[in-house]
């Protein structure tokens, strides 16, 4: 049975309300009661509005005066906020201010660093911020609100490095008006400027100019920070002096912080501007505050002393003292001022040098290696330059043990070899001295002096080495050469061998790798290794195009013709004279050719050695032996007039003996021309120079012997005879003048074609031998002329040999006896 139906069965047949309980009647006055409740509720609806719109507004107006006034904890004012915020859904009308004020709790929880701390690290405050001021952005805001939501929002993504063009942006819009104080927003804007994905110089000065405008006197810092910054940006602009004025205004009533850096910025410019003048009075006003200067007193001393030294009045003395009390306050300022001391008294007077050296040791006493030395106010490369400038004023005052005093300090700083470069610079220097000094003096002096010469040149060579072996590569190479070079003038042969050596192996150059050959080939010939130095020249002409092969080849034909190897000597000579290298060594290619023209003169080849003789004095007038060349060609001209008489002798015909003739006088005719021209040199020379060397004389005596003599042999009797007559005269009282008397007395035996020619030829004999006496009779017995060994008449044959022909011109006449031959 159902529940209703059961229900029927209780109540019986009962329908409608009669049906109904007692119990059931109450829900009647319940409905009543609950409509009449949610009418009154309806009907009060409006009051209750207004009064909670009222508390809203009363509790926003709180929170904007209390983050106006600033007096209340930033967590308070970001609870007020945060509950402003959960009450939104009933006020969405001032959503937008609320999310700014909202941001503006953060922003200043995040300005107030000490409590950014204690509550919400600054950046996550700082974020929250740049959420709520970017939300109030899009919603509406009242107008008063605009600007400073803008600047805030631009500050804070300034400062969390976020949006930077978007940040200047809206800073730069709004910081008249948005900013807490404009001063300040313009000096934020001025970094923002230098710092933005566009930095702007131009931008940051007109914002720093807005800056100073706003900022009063009551302002001090402040003010002179906006005047400091203005000064480092004139100066990022070039506009010095511009600059030097903004500093300037910086008086001492500033910070004393800012002070010290406007009045650091200001000694910078003007050292950089070269107005040491000006800077002498910032750097003295520095020096009263000298422990707040970075690098402390010795710093400000330091440069003090270098505006001294540089300025108008080059107060050398007043430099050295500040320098010398910067050095006993010591650290890097004093080993600076140390360095600047010692060049100051190395480049003075003597005495000073040796303080000035003593004065670097000391300032260098802890260094060892340039590693060591990390000075920032006078850094390597600038303390090096002043080794180096000292170094080189001693060697252009030829001071070279002071340079080499100062270039073994100088190895605590230097790079690689360079110092132990220096040192041999000044030992070649010296070594060059010595030299010279020796070729002025003479005797023991001169040989002292070359003594101290090549040991100086050793000194060189040793150092030169050294620096080879501190460098590497090319430097390396350089250093080995000069190092040969120098043990080559030592005579220190073994050592110079063993060194270019190691240059062949490092030089990369062909050029440079025939001369080490060349070189090194003459250090083994000094070592008389001939072997090992045939060897290197060979070595040395496998480099062709270059000048020294052609000298190598010259060697090795000198070589050749020791070893009586002529045909050989020929063949490489010829390659030296045919060679087409522009590269052709000139000096050598003089010296072959005339090695060449005797070498043809000495196995006879008279005709190729005509042309070569007459070749070397055409294209080389100027050669020291030029006449002796020229000699020669004579002596070529005679030997071939000698082969033609040969040949005119074994003629069988008429014809050919005409030939033979003409041929024999021409080349005699050519051969007097020769000497001759020699004879007319010589003396012109004596007249204008009014003296001859040795063996000009000897080749003035034989020209114009061998002159008068192929006169004689080409038959010409009476200018032989002439010839004769004149050298016996310009001789007399020497032994030539005796030998002129022979050549007199020789043409009596020939001249007897006519009575007249013979009685000539008896007469000129007569007076030879009456002068040839005279002349003989004052002469020395023991003169070196008399005693010259085999073939050379003592004055006792020439006293017994005139008598004879004194006898002998008497009627009638015999036949002529011979006489020496002139030497």
């Amino acid at each position: 049975m159902s529940r209703q139906d059961q229900a029927k069965q209780g109540m019986g047949d009962k329908v409608g309300r009669a049906a109904r309980s007692l119990g059931q009647l109450w829900q009647v006055p319940t409905f009543f009661l609950g409509l009449f409740t949610f009418v009154a509720v309806a009907a009060s609806a409006p009051l209750r509005q207004d009064t909670a719109l009222v508390g809203f507004e009363e509790d926003l107006a709180q929170l904007r005066r209390a983050l106006e006034q600033g007096q209340e904890k930033p967590a308070v004012l970001i609870a007020q906020a945060e509950n402003l915020l959960g009450r939104l859904t009933q006020f969405s009308r001032k959503a937008g201010e609320i999310n700014f004020l909202t941001g503006s709790a953060y922003f200043r929880l995040a300005e107030s660093s000490t409590e950014a701390r204690e509550t919400i690290q600054r950046d996550a405050a700082r974020e929250k911020a740049i959420h709520y001021f970017d939300e109030a952005l899009a919603l509406r805001v009242p107008a008063t609100d605009m600007p400073p939501l803008m600047y805030r929002l631009g500050l804070t993504l300034h400062q969390q490095g976020r949006e930077r063009q978007r940040a200047i942006d809206l800073m730069a819009q709004a910081v008249d008006k948005g900013a807490d104080r404009p001063s300040r927003g313009y000096g934020i804007l001025v970094q923002a400027y230098l710092e933005g994905p566009r930095p702007s110089v131009d931008a940051a000065l007109a914002a720093n100019q807005k800056q100073l405008e706003l900022t009063d006197d009551r302002h001090l810092e402040e003010m002179a920070q906006a005047r400091l910054m203005r000064g480092e940006l004139l100066m990022r602009k070039q506009q010095r002096q511009e600059a030097l004025k903004e500093l300037d205004r910086i008086k001492s009533d500033a910070p004393r912080a800012l002070r010290l850096q406007a009045r650091l910025l200001q000694t910078r410019l003007c050292e950089e501007e070269g107005l040491w003048n000006r800077a002498i009075p910032l750097w003295t006003e520095l020096l009263r505050d000298g422990d707040e200067v970075p690098g402390g007193k010795g710093r400000v001393l330091y440069a003090l002393g270098l505006c001294h030294v540089n300025g108008d009045g080059h107060a050398v003395d007043k430099a050295a003292e500040a320098w010398k009390e910067a050095l006993a306050l010591g650290g890097d300022e004093g080993q600076a001022a140390g360095l600047r001391l010692g060049e100051l008294k190395l480049l003075g007077t003597s005495d000073d040098a040796k303080a000035g050296l003593e004065i670097w040791s000391v300032a260098l006493e802890k260094i060892r290696t340039p590693s060591e030395y990390t000075n920032k106010l006078l850094d390597l490369t600038k303390a090096r330059e002043l080794f180096e400038k000292v170094c080189a004023h001693f060697l252009e005052a030829q001071d070279y043990p002071r340079a080499q005093e100062v270039a073994e300090l100088y190895k605590k700083l230097a790079p690689p070899g360079s110092a132990e470069e220096t040192i041999a610079q000044a030992a070649e220097e010296q070594a060059r001295d010595f030299k010279e000094r020796a070729g002025q003096a003479s005797g023991p002096e001169a040989k002292a002096r070359l003594s101290e010469a090549r040991a100086a040149y050793h000194r060189a060579g040793v150092s030169f080495e050294q620096a080879a072996l501190a460098k590497q590569g090319g430097t390396a190479a350089e250093s080995f050469w000069r190092s040969a070079q120098c043990y080559l003038a030592a005579a220190d042969y073994p050592r110079a061998g063993v060194v270019l050596d190691k240059f062949v192996q490092l030089a990369k150059s062909e050029t440079r790798l025939a001369e080490a050959w060349l070189s090194l080939a003459e250090a083994y010939v000094a070592q008389g290794n001939k072997d090992k130095a045939r060897a290197a020249y060979y070595k040395c002409i496998e480099f062709p195009g270059t000048s020294f092969a052609s000298r190598a080849l010259y060697e090795l034909a000198l070589d050749e013709i020791d070893r009586k190897n002529f045909t050989e000597a020929q063949t490489i000579l010829e390659q030296i004279l045919k060679s087409q290298s522009p590269q052709q060594d000139r000096e050598t290619h003089e010296k072959a050719l005339y090695k060449y023209a005797r070498l043809l003169l000495q196995v006879q080849d008279f005709n190729k050695a005509v042309i070569q003789l007459k070749e070397a004095s055409r294209q080389y007038p100027n050669n020291p032996d030029v006449l002796g060349i020229r000699d020669q060609l004579g002596d070529c001209y005679r030997k071939l007039g000698e082969q033609a008489s040969k040949k005119l002798q074994g003629a069988e015909t008429d014809d050919a003996k005409a030939y033979h003739e003409r041929d024999r006088r021409q080349w005699l005719e050519k051969a007097s021309i020769i000497y001759q021209g020699i004879a007319d040199e010589l003396e012109g020379k004596a007249v204008r120079a009014k003296e001859l060397t040795g063996s000009e004389l000897t080749l003035l005596r034989k020209s114009l012997f061998g002159a008068a003599d192929l006169r004689f042999d080409m038959n010409d009797f009476s200018e032989s005879l002439r010839r004769y007559q004149g050298l016996q005269e310009k001789y007399r009282k020497q032994v030539e003048g005796l030998i002129a008397c022979q050549r007199v007395w020789r043409c009596v035996g020939v001249m007897v074609e006519t009575p007249e020619q013979a009685k000539a030829a008896r007469l000129a004999a007569l007076d030879s031998v009456k002068f040839a006496q005279a002349d003989l009779e004052p002469m020395p017995t023991d003169s070196p002329v008399f005693n010259g060994g085999m073939g050379v008449w003592r004055k006792e044959d020439w006293q017994n040999w005139l008598r004879w022909v004194g006898d002998q011109l008497q009627p009638p006449m015999p036949t002529v006896r011979p006489g020496p031959v002139v030497q």
